[in-house]
């Protein structure tokens, strides 16, 4: 098993966080969400990517990675 692992520091100086994900398609997407949403931080992004998975069909994954360089 492989696990992808995105740092985060917290702004408050709670320390770094490690998040993990199974697929590069999911980091791609948690860390289009975190740089692209205003006011989303790591948790945030990490909602945001729970709820998508959870309402949003497989094909639009690799969409939204393919255009994370136009936003």
């Amino acid at each position: 098993m492989r696990l992808l692992i995105v740092e985060s520091v917290a702004m408050y100086g709670a320390g770094p966080a490690l998040y993990g994900f199974l697929t590069l398609e999911e980091k791609q997407v948690y860390l289009v969400l975190r740089e692209n949403v205003p006011g989303a931080g790591a948790k945030k992004a990490l909602e945001l990517l729970d709820k998508a998975a959870k309402s949003l069909p497989n094909s639009v994954g690799p969409w939204l990675i393919k255009t994370q360089n136009r936003w």
